[in-house]
């Protein structure tokens, strides 16, 4: 994977809320979330796999607002999971979101599931 760290401008770390608790990530982890996704979708079946291993071999950083970001997905929590998020640009009709699960144990990152959403357009 290339790295492309330097391309853009990136805080050393940020805090996200999981829960009740901050969580402190590094840059590092940052890129290690990146790995995790990719070779994830790179053993999985998923629909869209092709498409999203291209989006996701993107930059990863924290830009100035604290948000991590590794190409078009997002990372945030909800409740006390860890997601990345990617909502594709909406189509005629109906936009697809994706949505990973993230875990860290022992200090490796990894995805425990990916999943789909269609939001359709009113």
């Amino acid at each position: 994977m290339e790295d492309n760290s330097d391309k853009i401008e990136s805080l050393d770390r940020t805090v996200l809320r999981v829960g009740d608790a901050d969580m402190s990530l590094t840059l590092d982890d940052v890129k290690a979330i990146q790995v995790a996704l990719l070779d994830y979708l790179k053993r999985s079946d998923y629909e869209d796999r092709d498409a999203l291993i291209g989006w996701s071999r993107g930059l990863a950083w924290i830009d100035a607002d604290g948000k991590v970001r590794i190409g078009p997905w997002l990372l945030g929590s909800d409740g006390k999971d860890i997601l990345l998020r990617y909502r594709e640009p909406p189509g005629e009709h109906m936009a697809k979101a994706h949505r990973a699960s993230l875990t860290k144990k022992d200090g490796t990152w990894t995805v425990s599931n990916l999943a789909m959403e269609h939001i359709t357009r009113r």
